[in-house]
């Protein structure tokens, strides 16, 4: 598949697509006789190659990943050029080489990449492979920084400083240093007082005057090979699974897309757009029998991850069959009008039962079994229907035996049980004694983390609003644990 994959981008560079008017149809037909048809539009070569670049970093095939940058930078990509040299400074699918780095820099701004400054004046400053020379890299960096107004803060801090051949240099620190201001403190400065401006620029300079050591955002070790705006995102995984799933190249290939989609869940955070949509397609895979034979245990798994329930409800309507008409998948009614009222939000605790304990046991109502248990989402589908006594006693039970471990839910469970109409007094208790001693972690929003809020004051705040909400039928064994905290 690699060669072949390969091959067909090489083909995608004989004739630049960027020159062409209108898509233009390709062939290549392959050692093994395989052909591949696919059509180039005006930039669809770039896209396509780019796509595929940010599957080799995901893969780590740093070797494949040169070969694309090569491609790309024989056609004049300069972001290809600083990938090129971050390859050659890494020594990640090329010989390590901080000479070979320099050179691809250089090319990259003599096609007018000013950022390229930035990589050569790091060449210079760390002395990768060159005679260090601080003062080039100085005058790199102020290039940059007239040209495009990035890295005055850097600059400022190498002028407070000093290093190697360049001695410090106080009043081009402070200038450099008031310009980075003007863009950092730009809402203070135009939405609050002169007092308030003030403030929070001595505040700055104060700890601009503080530093100590080189910061690491200009010296550094070379970093290793990733994308230009940071590093691939699942999204990217996401991308190559449709690529295949579509054969935009001019070849389906199913496997190929599944196990892209699989990498964009592992990669990405649950409940969010890339996870839920590679989840959907997964469930499309399995449903429609793409990969060799209809799962409709997959099936059913993905599209629940993916919050389509519409889909489970249709296949539980009309069941599933093979092609002489037996039944993959039973019709069940029950079910599918659980599945397809959480769908319509129109859904009930007794909803939320009927469907946890579907993913709990991985059996219909009539015993029969369907799928394998899953724990997660049966844990899931019973904290919605938490408001019910029978949901709130078996996610109680699935908290008790360990199954309750996705950092999200438990993080739902510890600021929302409080609120519950349910019996959930037990699981407030056994929950926030092992936020208190470290038993469990969840997952904090990044306003909390920021302020150093923690998974103990996720278990104290569950306590307080429980005994405030009534919710304990043994209140003094929140108050034991509160009491704790407080030692």
């Amino acid at each position: 598949m690699r060669k072949l994959l390969i091959l067909l981008l090489l083909m995608m560079f004989l004739v630049p697509a960027a020159h062409a008017a209108e898509p233009v149809l390709r062939h290549l037909t392959t050692p093994d006789g395989l052909t591949l048809t696919w059509y180039d539009g005006p930039s669809s070569a770039i896209s396509t190659s780019e796509t595929f670049l940010h599957g080799c970093y995901i893969d780590e095939d740093w070797e494949a990943g040169c070969v694309l940058n090569l491609l790309l930078a024989e056609a004049g990509d300069t972001n290809a050029m600083l990938r090129l040299g971050a390859h050659h400074l890494s020594g990640l699918g090329v010989p390590q080489s901080g000479e070979a780095a320099l050179n691809w820099y250089q090319r990259a701004l003599e096609a007018g990449e000013q950022t390229a400054h930035r990589s050569i004046a790091l060449v210079y400053l760390n002395g990768w492979d060159v005679v260090p020379d601080a003062a080039l890299a100085a005058e790199h960096m102020t290039k940059l920084a007239e040209q495009t107004g990035i890295g005055s803060s850097e600059l400022a801090q190498l002028y407070l400083l000093g290093h190697g051949n360049l001695a410090p240099d106080m009043d081009k620190a402070l200038a450099w240093f008031d310009l980075s201001m003007k863009d950092e403190l730009y809402f203070s400065q135009h939405h609050h007082s002169a007092d308030v401006y003030q403030a929070r620029y001595d505040q700055k300079k104060e700890a601009f005057l503080a530093i100590q050591t080189l910061p690491d955002t200009l010296a550094t070790r070379p970093s290793p090979v990733m994308w230009a705006d940071g590093v691939p995102h699942a999204s990217d995984a996401m991308d190559m699974g449709t690529f295949w799933r579509d054969g935009s190249g001019g070849m389906v290939d199913y496997i190929e897309a599944a196990r892209w989609y699989e990498k964009a869940i592992a990669m990405d955070s649950p409940s969010t757009f890339v996870s839920e949509w590679s989840h959907l397609a997964l469930g499309d895979l399995y449903r429609d029998g793409s990969l060799g034979m209809v799962d409709v245990n997959q099936a059913i798994r993905h599209y629940a991850y993916a919050n389509d329930f519409a889909r489970i409800g249709e296949m539980f309507r009309n069941g599933l069959t093979t092609t002489d008409g037996s039944f993959l998948l039973m019709p069940d009614t029950a079910l599918a009008d659980a599945f397809s009222s959480v769908d319509m939000y129109q859904d009930n605790n007794q909803t939320f039962r009927i469907i946890g304990d579907l993913f709990r046991h991985g059996l219909d109502q009539s015993g029969i079994t369907i799928i394998e248990a899953d724990s997660h989402l049966a844990a899931s589908f019973y904290f919605m229907g938490c408001n019910e006594d029978d949901c709130a006693a078996q996610l109680t039970e699935l908290y008790k035996q360990r199954l309750v471990k996705d950092a999200l839910l438990l993080y739902r469970l510890g600021h929302d049980l409080p609120y519950m109409e349910g019996d959930v007094g037990e699981l407030i208790l056994l929950l926030a004694d092992d936020l208190i001693h470290g038993r469990v972690t969840t997952w904090l929003p990044d306003n909390a983390v920021s302020v150093g809020y923690t998974c103990v004051d996720l278990g104290a705040d569950l306590l307080k609003d429980a005994l405030r909400q009534d919710k304990l039928s043994n209140p003094q064994t929140a108050y034991d644990l509160l009491a704790l905290i407080e030692e």
